[in-house]
């Protein structure tokens, strides 16, 4: 079996379900990374469960996204880390990918945002947008599968310890030294909360609060405005 010098960190909270599903499609390519980490915000049971059986590293942090990631990642021994959401759907080659792009001397990068799912025009047109922006200078946000160098993580000094936005301050600090490239490979985002919460506005709402953050509001406020209107929203059309 082969393996690459790759930390695979899966942050997850009360998501057994999905995490299931990702360590089993993990589990079955050819090409093995050196460890998986999956970084709990809970003590779930049925996820340090799931860690055992599939042979990964469990640890528990607190349910907060930006410092599940850190954690993991400070406590990763490979040489690169690749951050992959517990809903994600990557593909089999992503791990040849990341080697390639670090024969090429590239640091980080990330992935082609792409939906599961069934193919429709709604996801068709989003997904064009997400990956022109991203293209454009934007930024890559987690679902797209951020990997980079430990040792330029931990100089960068990694993810924030925030519920939303934790690897902003990362991007901008990789970016600073010219070393975060665009993966023409796709990796699977799942569309939940765009089917959940409609199409369009949860497609403006993340415009909304990529924008409140980029204008100084705090991470846990727009966590906080995000899941009280997305409650309500959900509440609505119950």
């Amino acid at each position: 079996m082969k393996t690459k010098d790759v930390a695979i960190i899966i942050p997850v909270l009360d998501d057994a379900r999905s995490l299931h599903e990702l360590l089993d499609e993990l589990r079955s390519w050819e090409t093995q990374p050196t460890e998986i980490i999956v970084a709990a915000g809970a003590d779930d049971t049925d996820v340090a469960d799931l860690s055992h059986e599939y042979r990964c590293r469990h640890i528990l942090s607190e349910a907060c996204r930006g410092k599940q990631l850190d954690d993991a990642a400070r406590a990763a021994s490979a040489d690169t880390l690749w951050f992959v959401h517990a809903d994600a759907v990557p593909a089999k080659t992503s791990l040849t990918e990341i080697d390639t792009a670090r024969a090429h001397a590239t640091d980080a990068g990330y992935f082609r945002f792409a939906f599961t799912g069934p193919r429709t025009w709604q996801k068709a047109l989003i997904e064009r947008l997400v990956n022109l922006r991203t293209r454009l200078g934007g930024m890559p946000y987690g679902d797209q599968g951020l990997w980079v160098r430990r040792e330029l993580y931990i100089e960068c000094d990694g993810f924030a310890h925030e519920p939303l936005f934790e690897e902003v301050r990362l991007i901008k600090r990789l970016r600073s030294r010219g070393r975060v490239r665009a993966l023409s490979t796709a990796i699977g985002v799942a569309p939940r909360r765009w089917e959940r919460e409609g199409w369009w506005y949860r497609s403006v709402m993340n415009r909304l609060l990529a924008l409140g953050h980029a204008l100084g509001v705090s991470p846990a406020r727009l966590a906080s405005r995000y899941q009280s209107t997305s409650r309500l929203r959900q509440d609505r059309h119950a």
